[in-house]
C-alpha cells in the first residue's frame, strides 16, 4: 500500500482508523456523517452522488482517517442545502441527508470552523 492513501491506514498505526460505531453517531451530528458518509467513499455509491459532494466527503473522510481537523470541510457541508444535494433515496442515501441535515443544524450562525473541527476530533 501506498504511505499517502486513506485506506492505508492500519489500525495498530491509527487508532482512529474507521468511522464510529452506530452507537455512538446516535448522540453526535459529527459522528453520524462519520458513519453516514462511508458507503459514499468507499464503495459503489460513489457514483450515485454528485462530484462536489463526493469530494467534499472523501475531504471529511480522509482528514478524519489522518487525524486531522476536519472542520474546514464539515463547515463546507454544513454551508449547503442537503435537500438540494443530489443524493439516491436508498437507506445509505436518507441516512446521509439526516446526517448532513444535523451537522447543518449543529453548526449555527454562531458556531466557528474551529468548534466543527473540535466536535470532529472528539468523535475519534
Amino acid at each position: 500500500m501506498t504511505a499517502g492513501r486513506a485506506g492505508s491506514c492500519s489500525d495498530a498505526r491509527c487508532p482512529q482508523a474507521g468511522p464510529p460505531t452506530d452507537g455512538q453517531a446516535e448522540e453526535d451530528p459529527v459522528r453520524e456523517l462519520l458513519v453516514a458518509l462511508t458507503p459514499f467513499v468507499t464503495g459503489s455509491s460513489l457514483l450515485e452522488i454528485s462530484q462536489s459532494l463526493y469530494k467534499a466527503l472523501y475531504r471529511v473522510h480522509t482528514a478524519h482517517l489522518r487525524g486531522l481537523d476536519p472542520g474546514e470541510f464539515i463547515a463546507r457541508l454544513a454551508s449547503g442545502n442537503p435537500d438540494r444535494i443530489k443524493i439516491p433515496g436508498t437507506r445509505d442515501g436518507q441516512r446521509l441527508r439526516a446526517a448532513l441535515h444535523g451537522i447543518r443544524r449543529d453548526l449555527r450562525p454562531g458556531t466557528s470552523v474551529r468548534d466543527a473541527g473540535q466536535a470532529a476530533s472528539r468523535s475519534r
